[in-house]
């Protein structure tokens, strides 16, 4: 298989010390199919980082992409019952309070208010290509939908596409991570889901 740039091949192999994108698939940098691996390039296993200057905010609210099923507000608005008991909490935060236990059997309506929060996730630029360098440090800040992304390099954001080979760092751990929606309960009671997993939108919710 012939790839046009090495790092595109380094990225996916998981047998030679690349990044392991695709487990179980093993390439390598060659002259040909039959002759030998090559070492892959220092770019790639050891770049030279640029100086590193993290974003200025800890939290980013992303977008969400548009479907026919989700024409408007990201399905955050009419009713719902979910598939699990679901832990409603004060706010767009587990270390906040848990007002209540949504149950499996209880239906809820979503007020259309929702937030897709992410921490920003550190990476190294692997490859020379257009707007980057190899050893950009950059940082993935939110999903802007239809595969796009926003990064920030030493002071600026700009819009990003996996148009070149980023090492991430394993993504952190955030209490206020995910996609979050506001319900309101039959009896007045309001709070958030996180990552809600909705079995039925046809529910009736029975005001009390």
């Amino acid at each position: 298989m012939n790839f046009e740039r090495e790092a595109t091949c380094f990225a996916r192999d998981s047998c030679s010390g690349g990044l392991g994108r695709e487990p179980g698939v093993c390439l390598k940098w060659a002259m040909s199919a039959e002759a030998p691996a090559l070492p892959w390039s220092r770019t790639l296993t050891h770049p030279q980082l640029a100086e590193d200057v993290p974003p200025p905010e800890d939290l980013y609210a992303g977008s969400y992409e548009m479907t026919t099923d989700c024409p408007e507000q990201g399905c955050a608005y009419g009713p719902a019952r979910f598939a699990a008991n679901t832990p409603l909490y004060a706010r767009e935060d587990t270390r906040s309070p848990v007002v209540a236990t949504i149950t499996a059997a209880e239906c809820v309506m979503r007020t259309g208010a929702d937030a897709l929060l992410s921490a920003p996730r550190r990476g190294v630029v692997l490859e020379t290509a257009g707007q980057f360098t190899a050893g950009d440090v950059v940082y993935l800040t939110n999903y802007e939908g239809e595969g796009f992304s926003t990064i920030w390099r030493r002071g600026e954001y700009i819009t990003f596409a996996d148009e070149v080979v980023v090492r991430w760092d394993e993504r952190p751990t955030d209490p206020r991570e995910g996609y979050w929606v506001e319900v309101t309960r039959a009896n007045g009671q309001t709070g958030w889901v996180l990552n809600p997993d909705i079995s039925d939108q046809s529910c009736s919710v029975a005001r009390r």
